[in-house]
């Protein structure tokens, strides 16, 4: 037995106990006890909650105790220390009382622990505690003051005129990148900057023809790399429309609203407008970022010396197709923050880019080390990590780069120190002169963040002219939390997270030595839990292959592919390691579309020779719902990729934007046999091979058309026909 089927048998045993939402049978008359009823291949969505850490959760935290252990589970989960039942926990902002103190005390252990499970500290990073990964994204667009044309144009003249001080005081965002794979809370982020420029929308009120420029042009793109999928499962006779989508496409074009401005008799070419956005692919930063001189150099400490700065998104995994990021490629970009994106690559000086990571989708199988891989932010969902609790994302930021982020306009709750509202003043005892002062707010963290200068002044172990990256800064900065969080946190939620890192911890940091045994169960510690993900890793690597390929040999009775895949086969373990830096890994993710038969079977007429027509995907929903098998379908919330994949353009979104639904699928999955949308399946610790094999028996019996039998055999009391 391999170490992956070990882990398989062990998930099967612990299945009925861990997750009995599975096994809940229909009609619990005729269904057979602890035999799974339903296929949950959703986990780019959501984990799948345990019910162990529900009730851990639940009674552990808010009760202070444990339930006892089920009779034949595995040893008692690694949990944090209980005191006596029944915690009181109050609003942490009340502070001095002991409900308060107490609670404040455990949301400070929970925020040390998600830093060690990033692989860091409160002296590198801060841990932002938000609704949700995409909340993390918007708070850090919200969060840059992002510069107005004409503070542009001052800091210019600034840095021309040779005044550094004033070009550092308050560093301003200028252009904002994002991946054409990112999901959509990555790509809104551009409208705050738009806003800033002067923009109103992309289309800016535009007529649709032009506006379609700006989005990438016709549906089939020419003369652009990218690498196309030659299985047989991918590449029958469907009809080169589809198949020429998947060429890709590389950077798309902005409308150029460049302004030059005199600087010393040159003319220096400013983005301004939508140039201050852009979109770019992976070929772009393999182009942008080349290998450096020396193979061993590692990301450094860095300074800045420019009054302006970019911010990149980068996706870590694709939520569509389950492609990563490079981490080779990220650790390029991280060592050389001033590659120059086409928007500022003439500007008179470096602009330095900042990187900012979303993880929700690579860290449901994956952890992300910081130590190795010092992004400048990260946004991640714990409950796309443990499936409970929901509501609880995080922001960790450098603490470096957490001067940057100065520009928020709102304040709330436990984010300020000081407010005066401006209700007027008596100034004499007769009533007769009334003053009413200005409106006036400090922030917390605002004697850090008002500029550069009173950084450095607080700090002198930093680079006077700068700020040095990667610095060890004292205890002081440390509790820049709060000046993000508008009000109270959802700390009864925040302080479950606790459960979930142990739930990790006792559940899957065992050592599986392929010998067929569970193995031992792991020590308190993060080396455990970095082991629990790594068996979790391996664990859905194994099935996703297997799933991957038996999806691709599936045949109609003419030869012809039953399934269009879109998403790569994962690689091995080895093949991750041996693999090309340029090219990154595949998460637990497969993304297809069904196909109909070449050779359609026409009732009383025989067969008639045809082009494969995709199967829309609202009908493989509808089915798939009446067999339990839970997937998702549409575009996911990623329009790029989706963009991408399907060739769609500004056009078609405008023509059918009534019937379409980017998040997931809409009334109309087709357009004169275009489809709008695809189908994915995505696995988790949850799943098993047993899994596999009823999604695989689900797509024979009811997609798969045998000469034989002339219709679809059906599956489980669902049909072709219906």
């Amino acid at each position: 037995m391999t170490t992956a089927e070990a882990i398989n048998a062990y998930v099967e045993s612990i299945g009925p106990v861990h997750f009995p939402q599975l096994y809940n049978p229909i009609d619990p008359i005729s269904s057979t006890p602890n035999t799974r009823t339903h296929v949950y291949f959703d986990h780019a969505g959501a984990t799948l909650y345990p019910a162990p850490l529900v009730e851990s959760a639940l009674e552990g935290t808010l009760l202070g105790s444990l339930p006892s252990p089920t009779p034949g589970t595995p040893e008692t989960l690694d949990t944090a220390p209980a005191g006596p039942r029944g915690f009181l926990y109050g609003n942490p902002h009340s502070d001095g009382s002991p409900s308060a103190d107490l609670t404040a005390k455990r949301i400070e252990s929970v925020r040390q622990q998600v830093l060690g499970y990033f692989g860091t500290d409160s002296s590198h990073y801060t841990c932002i505690f938000t609704a949700n990964a995409t909340a993390a994204l918007k708070l850090v667009g919200e969060s840059v003051h992002w510069a107005r044309a004409d503070e542009v144009e001052r800091a210019l003249r600034d840095f021309n005129a040779g005044n550094s001080a004033a070009c550092r005081a308050r560093p301003m965002g200028l252009c904002y990148y994002h991946m054409n794979n990112c999901h959509n809370s990555a790509v809104g982020v551009r409208e705050v900057v738009l806003e800033a420029a002067g923009v109103d929308n992309w289309f800016g009120g535009e007529d649709v023809e032009g506006a379609g420029n700006d989005l990438g042009g016709a549906r089939t793109r020419a003369g652009t790399e990218r690498e196309i999928n030659t299985s047989p499962g991918c590449m029958h006779s469907l009809g080169k429309s589809i198949l020429e989508a998947f060429a890709g496409f590389g950077l798309k074009p902005c409308r150029s609203n460049s302004a030059s401005i005199p600087l010393n008799r040159a003319a220096i070419n400013v983005p301004r407008g939508r140039d201050r956005v852009g979109v770019l692919t992976l070929h772009n930063l393999v182009a942008l970022a080349p290998p450096r001189s020396s193979p061993t150099s590692t990301p450094g400490p860095h300074t800045i010396h420019s009054p302006l700065f970019n911010i990149l998104a980068i996706p870590l995994q694709s939520n569509l197709s389950g492609r990563r990021f490079p981490l080779a490629l990220l650790d390029r970009l991280l060592s050389n923050i001033t590659f120059r994106p086409p928007g500022t690559a003439h500007m008179p000086f470096h602009v330095p880019t900042l990187i900012v990571l979303d993880a929700a989708s690579y860290l449901s199988t994956t952890p992300l080390d910081l130590t190795r891989h010092p992004a400048h932010a990260v946004a991640a969902s714990f409950y796309k990590i443990f499936g409970f609790p929901t509501g609880v994302g995080v922001l960790v930021v450098r603490n470096d780069v957490v001067p940057l982020l100065w520009g928020r306009t709102y304040f709330g709750g436990g984010t300020v120190q000081g407010v005066v509202c401006g209700t007027p003043v008596v100034s004499d005892p007769d009533g007769e002169r009334e003053i009413k002062p200005w409106p006036w707010t400090k922030r917390k963290g605002d004697v850090l963040m008002k500029s550069w200068s009173d950084y450095a002044f607080a700090y002198p172990h930093l680079d006077d002219a700068g700020l040095s990256w990667l610095g060890n800064p004292p205890a002081g900065i440390i509790g820049l939390h709060a000046r993000f969080e508008d009000g109270t946190l959802n700390f009864l939620d925040v302080m479950m997270l606790e459960r979930g890192f142990a739930y990790m911890r006792g559940v899957w940091g065992r050592e599986f030595d392929g010998g067929g045994g569970a193995g031992q169960a792991g020590r308190q510690g993060d080396d455990v839990l970095g082991r629990a993900f790594k068996n979790v890793r391996e664990h859905t690597r194994w099935l996703v292959r297997s799933c991957w390929h038996r999806m691709a040999t599936l045949r109609h009775h003419d030869g012809s592919p039953v399934v269009m895949l879109v998403s790569p086969l994962c690689p091995t373990a080895a093949e991750d390691e041996s693999r090309s830096p340029e090219r990154g890994s595949q998460g637990a993710i497969i993304t297809f579309c069904v196909l109909r038969p070449a050779c359609e079977r026409v009732r009383g007429r025989g067969e008639k020779e045809q082009d494969q027509e995709v199967v829309g995907y609202n009908e493989v929903l509808r089915k798939a719902g009446r067999a339990n098998v839970h997937l998702r379908v549409g575009c996911f919330c990623n329009p790029g990729e989706c963009e991408s994949v399907l060739g769609t353009h500004a056009q078609f979104v405008r023509r059918f934007i009534g019937t379409m639904d980017n998040t997931s699928g809409g009334p109309v999955d087709t357009m004169d046999g275009w489809p709008t949308g695809l189908v994915r399946i995505s696995l988790g610790m949850s799943n098993t091979m047993a899994d596999v094999d009823r999604w695989i028996e689900f797509l024979e019996g009811v997609f798969c058309v045998r000469r034989d039998e002339g219709l679809r055999r059906g599956f489980e009391g669902v049909s072709w026909e219906e």
